[in-house]
């Protein structure tokens, strides 16, 4: 048998081979890596996705709260014998005292880790209350916030207390990201 090829020719296909398997292994390192990067940013959503929901389970908590405050006042005895004035007075004081424990007994934290940045309860009229709450959440590099204004109304009937609660705000936010005034350069 009697070769018909040049020995300059011989070893072509085995760099082609060689190339192929470098594109190959290429292509793998980078499908590898866009796969990394894509299960990092669906653990982002996710864990957004939560945050979100955990601020709203402590917002349904503390309307919760307020609800359970409005059934107490309706059982005090003889209530619709008391003035307005009165009977708001002993509601608020009873919101600020249920509020008030729920604040120190976590240290202002909810169940879920949340702090409760801020607390008012303000008197609108003898009848009505506005609360106003605001629950901040430390989620990284930013924080979320959760704010909730409420006006409580205690609807006075004969032989019967019911009362109202009136979502004026339920907002998230977060705090707008600041760039620092200052780049010390030289330093």
């Amino acid at each position: 048998m009697v070769n018909r090829y040049s020995p300059r020719f011989s070893g072509g296909s085995s760099v082609l081979a060689v190339l192929l398997m470098l594109l190959l292994i290429t292509l793998g390192a980078v499908a590898l890596v866009s796969s990394n990067n894509n299960f990092k940013m669906l653990a982002k959503g996710a864990d957004w996705v939560k945050d979100y929901y955990v601020l709203e389970a402590d917002g349904e908590r503390l309307i919760q709260m307020v609800s359970g405050c409005l059934q107490e006042a309706s059982f005090y005895p003889l209530t619709y014998d008391l003035p307005e004035d009165i009977w708001a007075r002993a509601f608020r004081d009873s919101l600020e005292s249920r509020l008030g424990k729920y604040l120190e007994a976590a240290d202002s934290r909810t169940p879920y880790d949340n702090v409760i940045d801020k607390v008012s309860i303000e008197t609108v009229d003898p009848t009505k209350l506005l609360v106003t709450v605001n629950i901040c959440q430390d989620s990284g590099s930013t924080d979320r916030y959760l704010l909730i204004q409420m006006e409580v109304e205690g609807l006075r009937i004969y032989g019967s207390n019911d009362g109202k609660i009136r979502i004026l705000k339920w907002k998230q936010y977060q705090e707008p990201f600041e760039y620092e005034a200052e780049l010390d350069l030289w330093e």
